[in-house]
């Protein structure tokens, strides 16, 4: 395939849902995000979640194009499906799981779309519910707006929003499934992250009866990306996640309490099962340093104790969403003797969540090597990698969630900076959801800082911003080359 320049996205999500705004109730029942590895060959691929089958190609000028398409604050992951002009009906089409239509149930269906090259008049690209009659997209009549209508250009409604070049947008279609014609009504470009909004274009002179499989259907060149089907809207439109603690507060101050970082809700609190000491954990004035890695404020630290110690913080976001993925990254270092204190002189971070098993990842207490557990001490998978006093270690989690057992993998020490290991260690039996809180877990001697948790590798192993110094001694550089070339062209050489 031939090369085409990027441009700028455009997010459209479509809503179909049983829930009324401001539900809170959350389902995700299939996602697609496209993360697969660009290719210029034909498009036929089994990932995601939620599908009963891989995706079934009519026409070969579907592609996987590396970069995920971008909306504002949108939790995105992978790539994306670049469709080319191919001037005639083409169509991609996979199954869900599970039919979706019963009367009486609400559904949404979200995904980002982009028009790519040139917009012709009468090439059309979007969305269609397999073997319904709705499609959602960009027409192929001449309207130049996104539109739901019946397949076909019948009782069109447009949203007023048009498909511009290189934009991305985002549009919400939400169905209302009832004993006779369905309420079908679509946003466009909500606020990810933000309540349903109260108006939209509504089209409610079709009965869709149940659906099957969503069908991407097109003759025009477009990009579309983050197809996800929920029960509220809220599963639909996902807010990237973010949080980091930086352990920014005064020196030998207790965390107990304290509320610094983003992406919590509330301070430190007493947690951790079976933990009835908290003051041990005191702020120390120096953060913990690993190489390329970025860092700030100070680093919490505790002595070995003779019983379990333990914090714990709420989480804006919660993880282990079935269908999501999501990384958690922190730095440790032990204290002193490594195997003092309590059962064994364990530390490290508990994920919570209301149930158990429950994961640690840390240095566990029946051995001096980092692990992933439950929390407790069984099911141990081991790093092979020694907690010694006073050495550094970057811990990386990546927490990949299904419908039961998740797929847990630890990386130790990976470069910041350069793309996700290859391999780690993992542990696949385990189910994280409901997972509302990280808890400091210990007894030995150590430090902990750099606690971040995303959506993505690279936004929980940032590289340091260059100094204000050191990009202008770089502009300055790149402006003496510059006028060395200029001389050198004066003097007519090359």
């Amino acid at each position: 395939m031939r090369e085409h320049p990027r441009l700028a996205t455009t997010l459209l999500t479509l809503t179909l849902t049983l829930v009324g705004p401001g539900a809170s109730r959350a389902a995700l029942l299939a996602y697609e995000g496209f993360d697969y590895e660009p290719t210029d060959q034909p498009f036929v691929a089994d990932g995601g979640y939620g599908f009963e089958e891989p995706w079934s190609l009519f026409y070969s000028n579907h592609e996987i194009a590396a970069g995920s398409l971008v909306f504002g604050s949108l939790r995105t992951s992978g790539n994306r499906l670049r469709v080319y002009d191919s001037g005639f009906q083409v169509s991609l089409i996979r199954l869900v799981d599970s039919s979706i239509g019963d009367d009486g149930t609400t559904r949404y269906v979200s995904f980002l779309v982009r028009p790519e090259d040139e917009i012709h008049p009468y090439g059309w690209f979007g969305l269609v519910f397999g073997f319904t009659p709705l499609f959602v997209g960009k027409p192929g009549n001449g309207n130049p707006h996104y539109v739901v209508e019946s397949l076909g250009g019948q009782s069109q409604v447009s949203t007023g929003v048009p498909a511009v070049l290189g934009e991305t947008a985002l549009v919400v279609v939400r169905i209302d499934f009832g004993p006779g014609p369905d309420t079908v009504t679509v946003y466009v470009n909500p606020e990810p992250g933000a309540p349903e909004p109260a108006t939209g274009v509504v089209k409610s002179d079709v009965d869709l009866m149940t659906f099957w499989a969503l069908e991407i259907y097109s003759s025009g060149a477009f990009s579309i990306d983050e197809l996800r089907v929920g029960e509220t809207f809220e599963d639909v439109t996902p807010k990237q996640r973010l949080a980091h603690e930086d352990f920014a507060y005064a020196p030998g101050a207790p965390l107990l309490d304290a509320a610094g970082g983003r992406g919590f809700v509330g301070a430190w609190v007493a947690g951790g099962t079976n933990a009835f000491v908290q003051d041990n954990y005191v702020i120390s004035g120096d953060s913990l340093v690993f190489p390329g890695l970025a860092t700030s404020g100070g680093r919490v630290q505790s002595p070995a104790v003779g019983a379990i110690a333990g914090l714990t913080r709420e989480l804006e976001q919660s993880l282990g969403e079935d269908g999501t993925t999501c990384y958690v990254s922190f730095l440790v270092r032990p204290e002193e003797t490594v195997g003092d204190g309590a059962f064994g002189g364990f530390f490290g971070l508990v994920l919570e969540r209301p149930t158990e098993p429950e994961l640690f990842v840390g240095k566990g207490g029946g051995s001096s090597l980092y692990a992933l557990e439950n929390r407790g001490g069984s099911s141990i998978v081991s790093t092979g990698i020694e907690a010694t006093a006073g050495v550094t270690h970057l811990l990386v989690l990546k927490i990949e969630s299904f419908d039961g057992a998740d797929t847990i993998t630890l990386y130790v020490d990976p470069v910041p900076g350069e793309p996700e290991p290859a391999t780690g260690i993992v542990k696949n039996d385990i189910d994280l959801s409901g997972t509302t809180a990280l808890t400091l877990y210990s007894s030995g001697a150590f430090s902990l800082d750099e606690i971040r948790v995303g959506d993505t590798f690279a936004s929980v192993t940032p590289v340091p911003e260059p100094s204000s110094a050191h990009a202008t001694a770089l502009v300055a550089l790149l402006l003496l080359a510059g006028a060395r070339r200029g001389a050198v062209r004066r003097l007519g050489f090359h």
